[in-house]
C-alpha cells in the first residue's frame, strides 16, 4: 500500500498566480510537482532506494 500525500494543486497554482507567475507556467509547475511527488512515493515504497539527482541547486534566499 502506498502512503497518501495531499497536494492541493489548485491552491498551489493560485498562490503562484498571486505572486505574479504566468498562468501557464504555474500550471506546468504544479503538474511537474505532482509528478515528482508521485514518483517519490512510488520509489520509497519499492525495494530499491530512489535515484539521487543533484544536478539542480538553488542559491540561498535573499535576506
Amino acid at each position: 500500500m502506498h502512503p497518501t500525500i495531499a497536494f492541493d494543486s489548485y491552491n498551489y497554482v493560485r498562490k503562484l498566480r498571486e505572486a505574479g507567475v504566468d498562468e501557464r507556467q504555474a500550471a506546468i509547475q504544479a503538474e511537474t510537482l505532482m509528478t515528482l511527488i508521485e514518483d517519490r512515493v512510488t520509489s520509497k515504497s519499492s525495494s530499491r532506494p530512489p535515484a539521487r539527482n543533484n544536478a539542480c541547486s538553488f542559491p540561498p534566499p535573499a535576506r
